[in-house]
């Protein structure tokens, strides 16, 4: 989207995902390995929130003030429709993700300007 790329969109868009911020994703990662109490035990690491990938075009277009070149294609033959995780078990634990959608999305993009160069 920042070098005006165009992207191919697989069905209507409203498909949906459990989007999180990497940095929460590590910081849970880490909080369960240092635990001996929970060693061995499987857990869902995610925001426990669902995003449309049309809202996620629409957060990152406000985020960048570019609108995306979209290339619409139909839908995957064994493509999810919906995923979102049930973090019941990690919140148990005492953990929350630091960053909403928006906010890990803001600064994933922050982190992309820099990267490439941008100011």
């Amino acid at each position: 989207m920042l070098n005006d790329k165009e992207f191919k969109l697989n069905g209507d868009g409203k498909q949906t995902r459990d989007y999180m911020y990497v940095t929460d994703a590590v910081d849970a990662t880490l909080m369960l390995l240092k635990d001996p109490k929970i060693s061995g035990e499987i857990f869902n690491v995610a925001s426990g929130k669902s995003v449309s990938l049309i809202d996620l075009i629409a957060a990152f277009e406000k985020i960048t003030g570019k609108k995306l070149k979209i290339i619409h294609n139909k839908s995957l033959k064994f493509d999810t429709k919906n995923s979102l995780a049930d973090i019941t078990k990690l919140e148990k634990t005492g953990f929350l993700p630091k960053y909403t959608f928006e906010s890990g999305l803001r600064q994933y993009v922050k982190e992309e300007k820099r990267r490439l160069g941008y100011n």
